[in-house]
């Protein structure tokens, strides 16, 4: 999978920004309807709506026509993920000598067995009619197309494949999408700068990679909101190969499980006013001599380990940075969006994990835009 996030899927982001564009404003129409004149606030919740759509946008590059707009497929894979996450939690709580066993009875890895076996069913019919007719193949520009190149003639199980896709980046693009229309709706006034930002990018050069990259402000909005809501309180989770001495005498022992504290992302010497949400902080850090790189969303540091750091860095953090631009210019240019008398829902903690409330309701209401028209 790393091959081919690396070798293929962010080398062709320049190619795929206009299909990501085009899905997400088919999407939005499906799910919120159509821009048209002045009509009345609609109350909704959030979360489902931005999992349905980064399921959506997501399949337009993963699977293809074939399948992103298979209803059947998009309540597939969307729920695939929530599984896959309430099984590992569930099996978590079994010692690891029984886990091979339980696995066989508990009803969340069982409907994994399910949704794996109908996803086998959904897509080797369109693996099988592409390899019969290379000609039409050729011109298929997916991950499905992509996983055969890869493979190089090795057996691949293309539905597994598919839904590892999915289980990397839907999950990570509906809480991060959240987040910030939560953080936006908290702090209005950046809507309109956001707004603007579009207009005189993606407004005057249309869907590139180029226009994406001078999205400044919402880049800097994307960093800090993912600053401010980690997705888990430690991240890089390793399993030491062999005992470690550290400097000061500590040895960590061959077998122990090891992880990275994110407290730096929230330390006040490192970030002054650490614990508010500044939406513009990384785009200022930019204008600043040497931080032009350091304040991207897609650059890691030990002080930002949003994506990890290292050479085992999120490898699809730069797709995922253009398909939550996208995203965001459809979501603010086509709708206005305030909170319910409720306010701000609270993110939910389950041991290490942070996730945005998935009950949060919001107020939407359509706008006309000449801006990402639907």
């Amino acid at each position: 999978m790393r091959d081919l996030v690396q070798k293929r899927l962010t080398q062709s982001l320049n190619i795929i920004t206009e299909d990501l564009a085009d899905e997400a404003g088919l999407a939005l129409k499906d799910r919120l309807g159509e821009p048209a004149g002045v009509v009345d606030w609609e109350e909704i919740t959030l979360k489902p709506i931005m999992l349905y759509f980064a399921a959506r946008i997501s399949s337009r590059v993963f699977s293809g026509l074939e399948l992103c707009r298979n209803e059947e497929w998009l309540a597939l894979t969307p729920q695939y993920v929530i599984d896959a996450f309430m099984a590992a939690r569930r099996l978590r709580n079994w010692p690891k000598s029984l886990t091979r066993v339980v696995h066989w009875f508990l009803p969340e890895t069982r409907r994994l067995r399910a949704q794996v076996r109908r996803a086998r069913e959904l897509v080797s019919p369109i693996v099988e009619k592409r390899r019969r007719d290379p000609a039409r193949a050729a011109k298929a520009f997916d991950a499905i197309a992509w996983t055969d190149e890869i493979a190089n003639g090795r057996p691949i199980d293309n539905a597994v494949f598919q839904l590892g896709l999915a289980l990397a980046a839907i999950h990570t693009t509906t809480e991060q999408v959240t987040h910030i229309m939560f953080e936006l709706l908290d702090h209005p006034e950046y809507i309109d700068r956001l707004r603007d930002e579009i207009t005189q990018t993606v407004g005057v050069g249309g869907w590139k990679k180029s226009s994406l990259y001078n999205l400044k402000l919402m880049d800097s909005v994307l960093k800090e909101t993912l600053r401010v809501h980690v997705s888990d309180v430690a991240t890089m989770s390793r399993i030491a190969q062999r005992p470690v001495p550290l400097s000061d005498g500590t040895v960590i022992p061959k077998g122990a499980r090891v992880m990275v504290s994110v407290d730096r992302m929230h330390d006040p010497q490192v970030y002054p006013d650490a614990h508010k949400w500044v939406g513009d902080r990384f785009y200022n850090m930019r204008q600043q001599p040497g931080g032009e790189t350091k304040g991207q969303f897609v650059t890691t540091s030990p002080d930002h380990l949003g994506f990890g750091h290292g050479m085992h860095s999120c490898p699809g953090r730069f797709f995922a940075t253009n398909e939550i631009k996208v995203a965001l210019c459809f979501l603010l240019m086509n709708y206005d969006w305030k909170y319910t008398g409720n306010g701000k829902p609270q993110d939910l903690v389950f041991g290490t994990e942070v996730v945005a409330n998935p009950g949060g309701r919001v107020l939407v209401k359509r706008r006309h835009s000449n801006i990402c028209a639907m």
